[in-house]
């Protein structure tokens, strides 16, 4: 199932079934999906563009104008609770989100702004790709990047 240009702002879908559903410029905004199951969906998030200086730059320049043209808000979606198992989350504003007990196995969550690891509280990460993550103290900050309030629930 596609969605595409749906507002579900503050919409409640607890233990609503999402699987394989794909998200496209829709608003997201604290969305309520406690218990939720959102196995295989995408959700792509509207990140800003980061600074590259490297290859594949254009490759991944383009991929980033699709999602910032499809990609969802995100911010404050609620997903404790949530089975997302294999979801990708490419981008996505996580930072405001309450992701206690989500199991994230095997997703992908590249270039995510992820909650604070009190947020984080008994949620899976087994082989789930988290290639440069960004966690919501670093988002707000200028200094280096230190990852290691994430490895504590690695």
């Amino acid at each position: 199932t596609y969605f595409d240009s749906v507002k579900f702002t503050n919409t409640n879908c607890t233990n609503a079934n999402f699987n394989s559903c794909r998200f496209i410029k829709c608003d997201l905004t604290n969305m309520n999906c406690t218990g939720a199951i959102l196995d295989n969906a995408v959700i792509y998030g509207k990140e800003k563009e980061p600074e590259m200086q490297y290859p594949e730059a254009d490759q991944i320049i383009q991929r980033i104008t699709y999602q910032k043209s499809h990609g969802n808000e995100t911010k404050g979606m609620i997903l404790t609770n949530c089975s997302c198992v294999k979801t990708t989350f490419n981008w996505a504003d996580l930072s405001e989100s309450d992701c206690q007990n989500v199991d994230f196995s095997e997703a992908n969550l590249s270039n995510t702004i992820l909650p604070d690891i009190v947020r984080m509280k008994g949620t899976k990460l087994y082989r789930t790709d988290l290639f440069n993550p960004i966690l919501k103290a670093e988002a707000e900050s200028t200094e280096e990047k230190d990852i290691s309030p994430l490895a504590k629930i690695i």
